[in-house]
């Protein structure tokens, strides 16, 4: 059972505090798929830098979350 306010891993099942995890979300409004976080917490310097903003977005719907590490990731 998942502890009120706490998301699981989609890749490992760990649970955690959702500010740990990735949500990853996909738009019904145009079916894509987007890294979703609250924008206040990503560096924004260093997606500046990088010079793609498109696929951070801000989605409401059913969303997957994932642990920020890469075995998770893979």
């Amino acid at each position: 059972m998942v502890l009120k306010g706490n998301r699981l891993c989609l890749a490992c099942r760990n649970e955690k505090n959702p500010k740990e995890l990735l949500r990853i979300t996909v738009d019904s409004t145009d079916s894509k798929i987007y890294l979703n976080q609250d924008l206040n917490a990503i560096n924004t310097d260093t997606i500046a830098n990088s010079g793609n903003t498109d696929f951070i977005k801000r989605v409401n719907g059913r969303s997957a979350y994932l642990c920020k590490s890469l075995t998770c990731l893979d």
